[in-house]
């Protein structure tokens, strides 16, 4: 599972909340959410902030 939704779905945040929050587009976020794209270092501060969470973690891949 991709890390940002995982982290997005523990907070109980919409995919528009978080988007929202961050300032990264929504249309970006369900691309980086689906493995579609890559973020950038500043998405991932972005989004890392937004979910209170070291952007490092935002990288890490759930063992299967």
């Amino acid at each position: 599972m991709n890390p940002i939704f995982s982290h997005r779905q523990q907070k109980g945040l919409s995919i528009q909340q978080l988007a929202a929050s961050s300032g990264v587009p929504l249309l970006r976020l369900r691309r980086l959410e689906t493995g579609k794209d890559i973020p950038t270092a500043d998405e991932l501060r972005f989004i890392g902030r937004a979910l209170q969470v070291d952007p490092e973690e935002l990288l890490e891949q759930e063992e299967a």
